[in-house]
């Protein structure tokens, strides 16, 4: 898709970019996503890639992405199941390493 168009920052601000719009339309990024054929590197990327104005703040990019967990919960329609699991996989990993990363720095 994208990626084979772009790279480096471009690349990036494009994913960056697709989480603002999941947050803002869950339903129809999933739909989009599970109509598309994207290798599941990438799909975590578009899930997981946070506002630059978060990047020195680990307890807000936390929160965001227990923001999104959330908004996939909430998501109930049999059709995005699969693409919906997959997202909060990489959510929840993605939680999981900052909270590593906080523990880290905590020390």
């Amino acid at each position: 898709m994208v990626s084979k168009c772009w790279d480096g920052g471009d690349l990036e601000d494009f994913y960056r970019s697709s989480g603002i719009f999941f947050e803002r339309q869950p339903r129809v990024f999933l739909k989009i996503m599970r109509e598309r054929i994207i290798p599941d590197s990438e799909l975590e990327s578009l899930f997981t890639s946070l506002p630059l104005y978060t990047v020195d703040n680990i307890d807000l990019r936390i929160s965001m992405i227990e923001k999104r967990i959330e908004i996939l919960k909430d998501i109930s329609d049999p059709s995005l199941i699969e693409i919906n699991r997959k997202g909060i996989s990489f959510l929840e990993k993605a939680r999981e390493n900052l909270n590593r990363e906080k523990s880290d720095d905590d020390h």
